[in-house]
């Protein structure tokens, strides 16, 4: 996971060069929808990156293609090899280049489809979509509910409700935090990544191409696991709350859940390892 963490920060840093930073003009905090402006940023400045990462990916595929089939006829030259074999081998890498270049020309397109495919069966498991957005918006609300239980005969009991309904809402910031980074990684590999595609141009280094996509694989993998800990949790919670008076008791036994939610959810991240 460190692996990734710096990988991510050299790609991000190094997609920066192609980012309009016109696009980062402020226009002030916004009062709602703080994470979900985070991800547009990330997902609209990504959009951009692909036509240019795509010059460089088609120029060392084709030098990886010409490398690879130099060094191969060549060597095949100086054996001696018959016309024949020179010819069915000459045909074999043909078809793999024109296999290969349209994975490279299609990339973008898999990796979402690959991305896309996990989180509709995500959603078809819980009923319903979910983003980093939602569950902030969730932690608030419920923070505020637990906030209107305050009464002035209480005392010193207020306080309890304070801290408890503090530390709701950053065990779910932090959980909504968790999902916003795996959506951005999705952003960052799936446009600016795809410059690995160029690796197919050699069979010395297809390895690092397949990575592409064994990395948004993973990813996937980790928002579906994250998605439906998220959501099946959070459908707990909705049934005690609205069932519910949240006198202190109660309000106490949600840390723990919300809790063991955060480290589930830390575990799915950290052991899918890319």
């Amino acid at each position: 996971m460190r692996t990734l963490i710096i990988l991510m920060l050299g790609l991000a840093c190094s997609a920066c060069l192609f980012f309009p930073f016109d696009v980062l003009a402020a226009t002030g905090v916004p009062d709602t929808g703080a994470i979900q402006e985070i991800e547009n940023l990330f997902r609209e400045a990504a959009s951009q990156w692909p036509p240019v990462i795509m010059k460089y990916t088609t120029w060392l595929f084709w030098t990886l293609v010409t490398i690879s089939w130099c060094w191969t006829f060549g060597m095949m030259a100086l054996k001696g090899t018959n016309t024949v074999e020179i010819i069915a081998e000459l045909t074999r890498r043909t078809i793999l280049v024109g296999i290969f270049w349209w994975l490279l020309q299609s990339a973008p397109y898999l990796g979402q489809k690959i991305v896309g495919s996990f989180s509709f069966i995500g959603d078809q498991l819980v009923g319903k979509p979910i983003s980093a957005t939602d569950i902030f918006d969730i932690g608030l609300s419920l923070g505020l509910s637990i906030l209107e239980g305050i009464t002035f005969w209480k005392g010193p009991a207020n306080l309890g409700y304070v801290l408890v309904a503090l530390c709701i809402v950053v065990i779910l910031a932090l959980i909504a935090l968790q999902m916003l980074l795996i959506v951005v990684q999705y952003y960052v590999f799936l446009n600016a990544g795809v410059i690995m595609m160029g690796f197919l141009g050699h069979e010395w280094s297809r390895e690092y191409a397949i990575n592409y996509f064994r990395l948004l694989l993973a990813l996937a993998v980790k928002f579906f696991v994250m998605q439906v800990i998220v959501v099946l949790t959070m459908t707990l919670l909705d049934t005690w709350i609205k069932s519910s008076d949240l006198t202190w008791v109660q309000v106490v036994v949600i840390l723990p859940v919300l809790i063991i939610c955060l480290l589930y959810t830390s575990d799915a991240a950290d052991d899918m390892q890319c």
